[in-house]
């Protein structure tokens, strides 16, 4: 009986504490996002970089709405986000987030994104992968899957073989391949 008063004090306490805790933890997500909707992005009007403070926010909006994982993420980009928003305004829409939004939730549904989703992941793919002849029989599916030709394969180990730089990756080389094409033509 004589620890009951402690107890029920240590009970009011933890109490207080998780009541105070939960409340800022509600109170922190508290963002007025639909207030946003119907304005326009920060970075279709500015310039911008990828750690602006104003960029970021633009970013916080967009997430709350469209569910983007590590791979979607590569359309985060101050550039990629601005040539989108464009591409909104060309058709006549508004260059607002609520357009944006819609965009990028109808091109989630679409063909185009799964090929975007494959392309992206063979990318990231020929970026890990260094170039090693003695694979070479495995690695070619890489380019196969790019919709290299067997002409093409050839002339890409040529390449890789007699002009590309030592140790490199296959994106380097597929880059440094693709520019010595461009310079042909």
């Amino acid at each position: 009986m004589k620890n009951m008063p402690i107890k029920l004090s240590l009970l009011t306490v933890a109490w207080f504490a998780f009541s105070i805790a939960a409340s800022s933890c509600l109170a922190q997500d508290k963002f007025p996002y639909e207030s946003f909707l119907s304005k326009q992005p920060y970075f279709a009007a500015n310039k911008t970089l990828a750690t602006d403070s104003l960029f970021l926010q633009d970013l916080k909006i967009i997430r709350h709405y469209v569910e983007l994982d590590s791979i979607d993420a590569e359309l985060l980009k101050p550039n990629v986000l601005a040539a989108l928003m464009l591409d909104q305004v060309n058709a006549g829409k508004a260059a607002t987030f609520q357009v944006l939004i819609d965009y990028f939730q109808e091109f989630k549904r679409s063909i185009a994104y799964v090929d975007f989703r494959k392309g992206l992941i063979l990318y990231k793919d020929m970026e890990r992968k260094q170039v090693n002849l003695d694979n070479w029989n495995q690695d070619k599916e890489l380019f196969i899957k790019l919709g290299f030709t067997e002409a093409d394969l050839d002339d890409f180990k040529d390449y890789i073989i007699n002009r590309a730089p030592k140790n490199i990756n296959y994106k380097a080389a597929y880059v440094g391949y693709m520019k010595e094409i461009a310079a042909l033509k």
